[in-house]
């Protein structure tokens, strides 16, 4: 007998739609995104990257207009490369005056800079006190790989003691539920991040009564957990093709090959 809830077969069929018609592009990022192999977590210069990209990226921001601009290496150079040392040295008014004109300010609002200048600040104290941020995330012992819901137990218990730390230092926007799914997904982490595609397409299906709060963010990402298990399908593929099938711009101009 069947006991899986009924909006699986609606991704089970939105995953096979899907992958007929995908462009050579997502089908690699499907791949990708489905790879068992963990890949190691980045320090320093590298993790500020992924931070800023965050950020950029959150808050609505247009995913497509974002991800050209960045791309293009226009986030890259005002942000002086991702270093960390340099974003931690910087002012932000001043560093605001000097970057906020296009295509910088499709990431909408200016207060994103300021925050990528506190990240930096609080991961180089990071870095000074544990060594590495690798070395600070694993100190949590948030699983990378979520293979029963023993797993899942364990990722959302490890999770709350990594926020809690977070808030305690006081960082921008990755003590925030949504954006810090967004990091673990970034840092390879079995997550998803809830944002309003994701939400919307949970509601459609009946996964969640609402499409806002924070017990409704966690539940969802909790049933696309709990769908990859027992699909054998990591929560990273099922995020990226519940984006493309809700119809997010980045993740669709990719299935189509227009970017």
């Amino acid at each position: 007998m069947n006991n899986t809830p009924p909006w699986y077969r609606q991704l089970d069929q939105a995953w096979d739609s899907l992958t007929k018609g995908a462009s050579e592009a997502w089908l690699a990022d499907l791949d990708r995104c489905m790879a068992e192999k963990a890949v190691p977590i980045p320090s320093g210069d590298r993790l500020m990257e992924k931070f800023c990209v965050a950020i950029a990226h959150s808050q609505s921001a247009p995913s497509d207009v974002v991800a050209r601009m960045i791309r293009a290496g226009h986030l890259k150079e005002a942000m002086h490369g991702y270093s960390v040392a340099k974003l931690a040295a910087e002012n932000p008014a001043q560093l605001l005056r000097r970057c906020w004109k296009k295509p910088l300010t499709c990431i909408r609002f200016k207060g994103k800079i300021k925050s990528m200048v506190q990240c930096a600040r609080i991961l180089q104290d990071i870095e000074n006190e544990h060594g590495s941020f690798a070395k600070y995330l694993r100190s949590f012992q948030v699983p990378r790989r979520v293979h029963s819901t023993a797993d899942i137990e364990v990722f959302w218990q490890a999770f709350d003691a990594l926020q809690q730390d977070l808030k305690q230092r006081k960082i921008p926007f990755f003590a925030n539920t949504t954006s810090l799914l967004q990091l673990l997904i970034d840092l390879d982490h079995d997550a998803l991040k809830p944002d309003l595609i994701i939400m919307r397409v949970a509601h459609q299906w009946g996964i969640v009564p609402r499409e806002t709060g924070i017990p409704a963010l966690r539940q969802a990402v909790r049933a696309f957990q709990e769908y990859g298990v027992i699909r054998k399908r990591r929560p990273l593929a099922v995020d990226w093709v519940v984006l493309t099938h809700g119809k997010q711009k980045g993740a669709l101009a990719i299935w189509e090959g227009s970017l």
